[in-house]
């Protein structure tokens, strides 16, 4: 088990076991309300250590600039090294302009090892240059996570020569751990392909027998791989790697020109549709890989792919039809579909693949008229670019389904398209009056970059709207018109974000997720101790049937499988609102995550990621970890259906 993970759930399960409920419930209804902070400080002071790490990240979540020094307090002095955990996850969660300093100077003192790797995370989340220089002197356990958040930093700031020289010389470290914390620095940091004995290195580590080693090594060349393909090609013959490494590579050399990368990716397409030998498609794990060249190819718009090539390949798909013709069949469109243009064999998609891979613009103003809400916004997101698209984009603001006004104010957000400020203002009054905060957030944030006139008065009410996401878009509304942004006033959620407060009751008892799908069920343990509503709304859902028939809508590949859209385009919802509930649980492989649209804006909507993800700390509410099933939620691909869910 991970030792981060370990740490975690021995630090929780050292606590007393029969919790308060009334102080769990009265922090969880302070925090719901956003108000209470002097009660909130009073409880992290609170006699039990469970009552104080509670109420010390309900500090955090809440971010109230007012609060700070308690909770700075809280991390100096308490004697809980989970209280003193919760404290560094809160400092680094309200990145207030002091909190990069206290968390350098109790790095300096904090002895527990689990407190020193949240300190060096909470870095990654509000650090600047001194934490940089401060991670290029960490040794022994805090090197791998001081890398890991170092790279973070970088992502954010610009290129910083000595930290970069760091990594390099790190690369030669005996500890796998820190040689995988390098990969993934450079993965969030890189601007572009790696650079030479970056690449080199990445490239011999894709054999490492360090599974973390390879699987960041594989996610650094999803980056680009000028100069390595050879390297590659001699690499990819190992059988070691897994279907989602091997997809990041395919990234990479997506990204890569020149016609060995292009002989490299059709080598990769046929390897993959050789893997159908069974007649169950949970064996079929390369798909994903074939999918991912494919796509790779076509965007090439390469005369390498001649009729032939593409006829031979499909047969060769096809030669195993009797034992799975569902599966089958649904691979050939969905490859028919990222090569059509080459085929031209256009009627074999789907529309929705046609308006997602096409580049034609009377077919693409065709489809954003299509009946369907998630064709019409694929046309819309082919068509940004093209010449002649932006006349289809204008008139998407006015569409009856909010879904694709939010994905035309998007692709509309700093260009050079003009569009009458009434309609903007309409479609943002559409969607305000409709409680939509997706999409009032897309519109703000598109009329902010256009820093459109007469808009003043829109920021106002999404300043004083009573919520977060719209106020602080509200505020950098105003910053782009005045050049200040205005100090955010205290906000609450709205009523239908307060999930069943009356009725609220923490629970100690374990509960699992089984979520079964067309390959299997994959199994989930629900954190209830560090995510109680969001982990509440779910268990009621599923009670409810909600997401039994549902479709997987969402798959990136090496990043995360999504769920729980009964609309199925990635715009659905339960009809109310969570709070954010982000707490020191890491993103690992099989991590359980609330997709949002903004803070506070869960719903649903949930996602399980294909591997570690470090960057979705601190945003995105942590309530689950797969049990079991890993390789299930790895071959999931957008259309699956989800059987049922229960709750055991």
């Amino acid at each position: 088990m991970n030792l981060v993970l370990s740490l975690c759930l021995m630090a929780l399960t050292s606590l007393p076991t029969s919790p308060p409920e009334a102080e769990l419930a009265h922090i969880s209804y302070l925090t719901d309300h956003r108000n209470g902070d002097n009660a909130l400080i009073k409880l992290s002071t609170h006699p039990n250590p469970r009552i104080r790490a509670m109420a010390v990240l309900a500090l955090g979540q809440n971010e109230v600039e007012q609060t700070f020094e308690q909770v700075q307090k809280v991390l100096t002095v308490d004697i809980s090294p989970n209280v003193r955990r919760m404290a560094a996850f809160a400092v680094g969660q309200m990145k207030h302009a002091l909190s990069e300093a206290v968390l350098l100077k109790r790095l300096k003192s904090e002895k527990h090892p689990l407190v020193r790797q949240e300190i060096w995370r909470a870095l990654g989340r509000c650090g600047t240059q001194k934490t940089l220089r401060a991670a290029e002197n960490a040794e022994g356990p805090d090197h791998p996570v001081a890398i890991t958040n170092a790279g973070l930093i970088l992502k954010r700031l610009k290129r910083n020569p000595s930290t970069f020289k760091h990594l390099t010389t790190a690369l030669k470290h005996s500890d796998p751990q820190v040689r995988s914390a390098v990969y993934y620095a450079y993965f969030r940091a890189s601007k572009g392909a790696l650079e030479t004995p970056i690449l080199q290195a990445a490239v011999s580590s894709l054999n490492a027998q360090n599974a973390s080693e390879r699987e960041s090594a594989a996610r650094a060349l999803s980056r680009g791989v000028d100069g390595g393909v050879k390297l590659l090609s001699n690499a990819l013959q190992s059988n070691i790697l897994l279907p989602h490494q091997e997809s990041a590579i395919v990234q990479g050399l997506a990204k890569t020109k020149g016609q060995a990368a292009n002989q490299l990716l059709l080598g990769i397409l046929s390897r993959s549709l050789a893997k159908t030998s069974s007649s169950k498609r949970i064996v079929h794990p390369k798909f994903h890989v074939a999918l991912g060249a494919a796509r790779a190819l076509r965007r090439r718009s390469i005369t390498a792919l001649q009729k032939e090539t593409i006829k031979s390949l499909l047969q060769l798909a096809g030669a195993h039809e009797k034992a799975d013709p569902v599966w089958i069949q649904r691979r050939r469109k969905v490859l028919l579909c990222a090569l059509w243009q080459v085929l031209n064999q256009s009627n074999e998609c789907t529309k929705l693949d046609v308006a997602s891979y096409s580049r034609d613009p009377k077919l693409l103003t065709l489809l954003a008229t299509h009946k369907k809400p998630a064709v019409r916004m694929a046309a819309l997101a082919s068509l940004n670019g093209i010449k002649k698209g932006g006349e289809v984009l204008k008139n998407a603001l006015q569409d009856s389904d909010l879904a694709v006004v939010g994905t035309a104010a998007s692709l509309l957000a700093g260009s050079t398209i003009k569009v009458d400020k009434k309609v903007w203002l309409k479609a943002w009054e559409r969607a305000f009056s409709a409680a939509n905060l997706e999409v009032a957030g897309d519109l703000l944030r598109a009329m902010a970059s256009l820093k459109l006139k007469g808009t003043e008065a829109v920021y106002q009410r999404a300043l004083n709207s009573g919520q977060i996401a719209l106020a602080r878009l509200g505020a950098k509304g105003l910053k782009a018109l005045h050049g200040k942004a205005p100090a955010l006033p205290r906000t609450s959620l709205p009523q239908n974000a307060i999930f069943d407060v009356d009725k609220y009751r923490p629970t100690a008892k374990k509960l699992t997720a089984h979520i079964k799908t067309e390959l299997g069920t994959i199994v989930i343990r629900l954190h209830t101790e560090l995510a109680p509503r969001t982990v509440q709304s779910f268990v009621s859902l599923t009670r409810k049937k909600f997401y039994d028939g549902l479709n997987i809508h969402r798959v990136v590949t090496n990043f995360v499988v999504q769920g729980g859209d009964p609309r199925g385009d990635g715009w659905g919802g339960p009809g109310y609102s969570l709070r954010c509930e982000n707490n020191p649980m890491p993103y690992r492989t099989g991590t359980l995550g609330m997709a949002l649209a903004g803070k506070d804006t869960g719903g649903s909507q949930w996602f399980i990621t294909h591997s570690p993800q470090p960057h979705l700390l601190g945003i995105y509410t942590v309530f689950g970890q797969v049990m079991s099933g890993q390789r299930i939620v790895d071959s999931l691909i957008v259309g699956d259906k989800i059987l049922e869910i229960t709750i055991r």
